[in-house]
């Protein structure tokens, strides 16, 4: 059994809307042999029990920008108990209790409430990631040695150039609530490419993020 978080993306032609919505989560049945895939159901939306993935700190009114909205990386605790998943348009993260999930049991149309499926938000604490010029962007999260490892940006958004614009690891003890930055990097100290580009220089987020810095 796996659970899988959905990608939200304006490039609908590359990236189409998960049918259930951004804040679906859904349970993978991957029991086939050699642990192929077999099937799939909608295990919650996470609307239902109170959670708003909608982009609440857009760096443009109006728009809709990866990273901004909708679900990043999701983990699983040691000991299987929850699920820990980044909501990028609040900038937080959602637990999950799944210690009482069974496959076969799920409901069709998935679980529709916290007393099913006991969910908690748990805030990532501003001034430990302390970005300078704009606002921290989670996206990556992986659970190890009981902590929660969280990947992100400070976006420069408020920047008139590209000051305060790092890569962030943060480190969350989900037990105790401490926090502390474990790994930090000036991204404008090297160029990116994509699938049309090489050799760009890094930029802070904007809209449009691409064309020069304004």
């Amino acid at each position: 059994l796996a659970i899988l978080t959905t990608l939200s993306s304006p490039n609908l032609s590359d990236f189409p809307p998960a049918p259930d919505g951004a804040t679906a989560i859904y349970a993978v049945d991957y029991s086939g042999p050699d642990f192929t895939y077999k099937s799939y159901k909608l295990l919650a939306k996470l609307s239902n029990m109170g959670i708003d993935a909608s982009n609440q700190f857009p760096i443009s009114p109006g728009t809709n920008n990866i990273g901004e909205y909708g679900f990043g990386g999701i983990t699983i605790s040691e000991d299987e108990r929850y699920i820990y998943i980044i909501n990028m348009g609040k900038g937080n993260l959602n637990r999950v209790d799944i210690s009482g999930i069974n496959y076969q049991t799920i409901p069709a149309g998935g679980f529709t409430s916290t007393s099913q499926l006991p969910t908690i938000e748990i805030d990532i604490p501003a001034a430990v990631a302390n970005c300078t010029n704009g606002r921290f962007r989670p996206s990556a999260l992986r659970m190890y040695a009981g902590k929660l490892y969280i990947g992100g940006i400070c976006d420069a958004s408020a920047s008139s150039d590209n000051s305060g614009l790092y890569a962030k690891i943060i480190e969350l003890n989900p037990s105790t609530g401490a926090s502390r930055v474990v790994f930090s990097h000036d991204l404008t100290s090297f160029n990116i490419g994509d699938l049309s580009a090489t050799d760009l220089p890094q930029a802070r987020w904007k809209f449009p993020f691409r064309g020069s810095i304004s």
